[in-house]
């Protein structure tokens, strides 16, 4: 009963509380105490990732003269984190209205597209909230969504598990679509630092405005909920440190002075983060045909010996350091001399035994933290080995 009285009430009050928010958001950096409680009771352990407008973001390529371009190949968006993450997902519920944009009675965008949650906690949210759905009608939910000009965060929010009563928060996972106008996230411009470092831009995520193009007519500055984008001597100026990366600056400009650029190779990462954010150790799956492989140590795929894109997937705990010297991979990059020329969604880069650290887990050259549990190659033309 309780499953439903608590989520029930939490909406009335929050319709009635939702106004306050940026007052309340602008307490945490006055009181210390209350901020400590807030962060603690809501935001504890939580990451919420922003990911860019797909139709505004453009790929960072680095110049080579090889060229192995596939005119068959999907090109990897931002997301592409949304739905690798939604098909490793059991139970997947998507809400029948927006608690933010119903609380604010928006008028620009629909109230009836709300979040997605995943996880065991999607179990104890109250039938009329929503319902479950498969792999492919969240998917596609997602691309309408992105179509309405709404922005995907995911991540842990601690504070979804209180209001929808779903129990620990390592059950649910939120996938947020959020308007410009009613998102609770706006208020991150005025909460704390602490409060604020949990809603953090996509990995590799750069934002930048061309001098040449601006015109300086500040149409930027009132898209950008966090404040980070100022005129300056006539000029779009972005503070990248409070630029959380949604892009919709660079949808909005209509001089296109802002661009908005990404590492694909990013999406990998950022999908595995999720995953231990939700505390499951699941294979990755890299593509239909792996769907029945997951579980299976050590498999890579390399045909014709040749190279090409490259997944690793990880998992805790720690391993031995014979155990890793028995992967497929140590033995591969250990037989060549020198760094080997990979590609990644488009991307070339250097693999050595060092950046290989770097690429499981990214800004720690140290030995990594997550046991390699699965390889996988997709073959493309052979590239030069140096």
């Amino acid at each position: 009963m309780a499953n439903r009285i608590v989520p029930h009430a939490s909406v009335r009050i929050v319709k009635h509380a939702f106004g306050w928010r940026y007052g309340l958001a602008a307490a945490t950096r006055r009181h210390k105490l209350y901020n400590r409680a807030v962060t603690k009771a809501l935001f504890d352990g939580d990451e919420m990732i922003v990911l860019p407008k797909d139709r505004t973001t453009k790929r960072k390529v680095i110049e080579t003269d090889i060229s192995a371009e596939d005119p068959s190949a999907r090109t990897v968006l931002p997301s592409d984190v949304v739905k690798r993450i939604l098909r490793r997902s059991e139970h997947i519920f998507i809400m029948n209205f927006c608690i933010c944009r119903r609380s604010a009675g928006c008028e620009d965008y629909p109230r009836d597209m709300g979040c997605i949650f995943l996880g065991n906690g999607t179990l104890r949210i109250p039938d009329d909230f929503g319902h479950m759905a498969t792999f492919e009608e969240a998917s596609e939910y997602i691309d309408r969504c992105g179509e309405l000009g709404l922005v995907h965060i995911i991540g842990k929010n601690r504070l979804d598990s209180v209001w929808l009563n779903t129990g620990k928060r390592n059950d649910l996972m939120t996938i947020c679509n959020c308007c410009p106008c009613c998102c609770l996230w706006n208020f991150v411009r005025d909460v704390s630092d602490e409060i604020g470092s949990v809603y953090r831009k996509m990995e590799s995520v750069e934002v930048r405005a061309d001098p040449d193009k601006c015109v300086g007519c500040g149409i930027c500055t009132e898209s950008c909920f966090v404040r980070a984008i100022a005129i300056k001597d006539g000029k779009c100026s972005i503070d990248s440190d409070r630029c959380r990366g949604c892009g919709r600056c660079a949808d909005i400009c209509p001089k296109d002075a802002i661009s908005v650029t990404f590492d694909p190779a990013a999406v990998g990462i950022e999908t595995e983060r999720l995953s231990v954010l939700m505390g499951k150790e699941r294979w990755a799956e890299t593509g239909s045909e792996n769907r029945d492989n997951r579980g299976k140590n050590d498999s890579f795929r390399c045909p014709n010996k040749t190279f090409g894109s490259l997944e690793i997937f990880g998992r805790r705990p720690e391993p031995p350091s014979d155990q890793l010297h028995q992967s497929p991979l140590r033995s591969m990059v250990s037989s060549l001399s020198g760094p080997t020329l990979m590609m990644s969604a488009g991307t070339f880069r250097y693999l050595s035994m060092n950046s290989m650290y770097s690429l499981i887990s990214p800004g720690r050259p140290s030995y990594p933290p997550l046991t390699i549990a699965a390889v996988s190659f997709q073959a493309f033309q052979p590239l030069r080995v140096s």
